[in-house]
């Protein structure tokens, strides 16, 4: 009897969630009401000199997550910053010039494990937090007990988001982050606020050193593949099942890849969460076209990773963390070295809005990635996609995963070849 419940009750929640939830959360009195709470929870500042930034649990966000840190930093140099993000994340955040301390706390894929609480506790509870940016929904009122300054959970910012969705503004979750810090500091006592103009959106960025470089290359160099060719780099895995791309139509898209010319090796990442997903696509190729193809490792550490995506022409992905990897400006801690920033980025969008969390040079009402190239999010506009969906981790109860069923493998290897055809006709001509 109770399994037999739980379909309705889904039911009634996803159906509130579209109808009710969306139309509150980006309605002009709420947003009014959660910037008066934060006024009043602000005015008890007493001084600036540690603040804590809180990631959310997966790797994506805590790249994007960054941009808090930057833009506080430019308005309070002095301020020490210290950032909470997973351990997963950790190696690409490690190098971030801007943090006075790192916290890297072990998580699962969705929600804080009891251990990640205690552990996240236990780091913080010997620090005085003027105030904290709590930027995972997941963490509890009482796991901030040991600190006394003003907790601001990002409420407001979802609704930032809604309202720039729904009044065809600029709702990438980047963009808004960045927006929303500065609405703070605005919020600040007199007596804090810094007397500067609007810091200008800089969009996100990575911090590797030379020792990542250096491993990329060895790596390139055992397989005898050359940083200087062109290669392609094709993301199979995702964090959850809305936003992964169903095999067949991987398959379709590595097929008619592997059949244009203008690239020499196709990299294929491997599966975390989806295991073994390299393989299955890479026995299912046509033997005559897998002669391009190589299969990454699951130990190539993420840093290596992100310098490895660096040395390609393109980078094709879901919605997932290494789509953000990809899209951030890489700047190298140190001299003597430097990186391209020429990744031109193609995601593919089922779930999820693409204006929210995607890149799209061409579309209004989108963010291009930080690179010096374009960037192009395909999405399949299946006919059962909702609010429901953009939050799909939490209440998503689909027994038929349909979000992908509308793409087209061709248009997406069109318009790869296209773009690397372009590129190969512009080098030509100087």
């Amino acid at each position: 009897m109770s399994g037999n419940r739980v379909k309705p009750l889904s039911f009634l929640l996803s159906h509130l969630l579209l109808r009710q939830l969306p139309v509150l959360i980006r309605s002009d009195q709420f947003n009014h009401a959660l910037r008066q709470w934060e006024k009043m929870q602000l005015s008890c500042l007493q001084k600036l000199d540690h603040i804590l930034v809180i990631s959310d649990l997966n790797i994506g966000d805590a790249i994007n997550t960054q941009i808090c840190v930057e833009v506080l930093k430019q308005y309070f140099p002095e301020t020490e910053v210290d950032y909470v993000c997973s351990t997963r994340a950790y190696p690409l955040i490690e190098n971030n010039p801007h943090l006075s301390r790192i916290f890297a706390v072990p998580s699962n894929d969705t929600l804080p494990a009891d251990q990640t609480r205690k552990e996240f506790k236990a780091s913080i509870q010997h620090q005085h937090y003027d105030l904290v940016l709590d930027l995972c929904p997941f963490l509890h009122k009482h796991d901030f007990k040991p600190i006394h300054g003003p907790v601001l959970f990002p409420l407001r910012l979802v609704s930032d988001i809604m309202k720039n969705c729904q009044e065809r503004g600029r709702p990438h979750y980047l963009f808004r982050m960045s927006e929303y810090i500065q609405d703070i500091i605005a919020e600040f006592p007199t007596r804090l606020r810094p007397q500067i103009n609007a810091y200008p959106f800089a969009g996100n960025k990575l911090y590797l050193t030379h020792e990542a470089i250096t491993k990329r290359n060895e790596i390139m160099a055992a397989l005898k593949i050359s940083p200087e060719h062109k290669h392609i780099f094709f993301n199979p895995d995702a964090s959850n099942t809305y936003t992964w791309i169903d095999p067949e139509k991987q398959l379709g898209i590595l097929i008619q890849l592997l059949q244009y010319p203008h690239f020499d090796k196709l990299f294929i990442g491997a599966g975390f969460h989806f295991q073994e997903i390299e393989w299955h696509l890479f026995s299912n190729l046509p033997l005559s076209l897998r002669k391009r193809v190589v299969l990454l490792s699951k130990k190539l550490p993420i840093n290596v990773c992100a310098a490895l995506v660096d040395a390609c022409e393109v980078f094709i992905t879901g919605d997932t963390g290494p789509m953000h990897v990809a899209a951030a400006r890489k700047i190298a801690r140190g001299a003597g070295y430097s990186f391209r920033n020429q990744v031109a980025l193609v995601t593919l969008y089922g779930a999820s809005d693409a204006r929210i969390y995607g890149y799209d040079s061409f579309k209004p009402g989108y963010e291009p990635a930080n690179q010096a190239a374009p960037a192009k999010a395909f999405e399949a506009a299946g006919e059962c996609k909702d609010i429901t969906c953009t939050i799909q981790r939490v209440v998503k109860t689909c027994q038929k995963h349909r979000c992908f069923e509308r793409l087209n493998p061709r248009s997406v290897a069109d318009y790869v070849a296209n773009y690397l055809a372009s590129r190969e006709r512009s080098e030509k001509i100087f």
